[in-house]
């Protein structure tokens, strides 16, 4: 029942389309923290092997 009122309540595009947007907006997000993750590791990898050499 809370979940029907609920959808008379909102609009189902208007409901979509935020939900699309949360999700663009996590995704572009959580690809730059991968990216910049990635990276770290990355730099962090060839100074210890320009340490070790």
């Amino acid at each position: 029942m809370d979940n029907t009122g609920a959808r008379g309540w909102k609009p189902e595009s208007h409901h979509r389309g935020a939900e699309t947007a949360i999700r663009t907006v996590a995704f572009v997000v959580g690809g730059m923290l991968a990216l910049m993750l990635l990276g770290i590791v990355a730099v962090t990898l060839l100074y210890a092997v320009a340490l070790q050499s």
